[in-house]
């Protein structure tokens, strides 16, 4: 489709063996619509499953549609998105910032049924039956936020954790117990160190099991290590707080 009066393209059409280059980003389909004046990418087809590759991540899924200046992303259907270890920044360019709630030099793999990221404020917002994990480390949810310029993560709806936290006080040679968090909110904030459960929280560790309309883990600054754990609210044993 071209522009009736100067002549340049305006739209595109193309089927079978659709690839796209924008500086680092590739993207492959089987089918795909380019809007030039609008300056978008729509990638789909069975044929060949859409697909969009970068330096920072690799994703999969039934349909992706992409605003190419600045970048945007929105994903539906069978999402598969692997994260892959931070980069450095090039000169001027903000730091994509991982929480440091997951390790920074393996690739984090998400499964979710829809996906919209904004490379300008560095968000990714997961929904439908969403799951991160990463080695032994696991999240469940129906929807999940990360935050990459803060190191922020946040999980809603039937969250299900498990999470490597070390227990520094366990004597040597001691295997620590998986620690399974469950409830219906989840937060870390990277800045702070402090992981939240609230509603229906209920936690399983070294600690034992317990339960509480609301549950914070102090983690250690540099390590993955429970600092203090703390319960609020109904459902906790009295005194009100556990130690660490």
């Amino acid at each position: 489709s071209l522009d009736p009066s100067a002549g340049t393209l305006e739209d595109a059409r193309f089927t079978g063996n659709f690839e796209f280059t924008d500086g680092p980003m590739r993207a492959l389909s089987n089918d795909a619509r380019y809007n030039v004046t609008a300056g978008t990418l729509a990638l789909s087809g069975k044929e060949i499953t859409p697909e969009i590759r970068d330096e920072s991540l690799t994703l999969l899924a039934e349909g992706i549609d992409v605003t190419l200046e600045p970048r945007k992303m929105i994903a539906k259907g069978n999402v598969r998105s692997t994260l892959l270890p931070p980069q450095k920044a090039a000169a001027g360019a903000a730091a994509t910032k991982r929480p440091a709630l997951l390790g920074d030099k393996d690739p984090v793999n998400i499964l979710s049924t829809a996906l919209s990221y904004d490379e300008s404020s560095k968000k990714a917002e997961y929904t439908g039956q969403t799951r991160l994990f990463q080695g032994a480390t696991s999240i469940n949810a129906d929807k999940l936020t990360l935050d990459e310029t803060k190191g922020d993560l946040t999980a809603t709806g039937k969250v299900v954790t498990n999470l490597e936290i070390a227990n520094k006080q366990a004597g040597a040679g001691v295997k620590t117990r998986p620690t399974i968090g469950r409830a219906e909110n989840f937060a870390y904030a990277d800045d702070t160190r402090m992981a939240t459960y609230t509603t229906s929280a209920q936690f399983d560790g070294d600690q034992g099991h317990l339960s509480a309309g609301k549950l914070e883990l102090q983690l250690e600054k540099t390590e993955n290590a429970l600092d203090k754990l703390e319960a609020i609210g109904a459902g906790t044993p009295p005194g009100g707080k556990h130690p660490a």
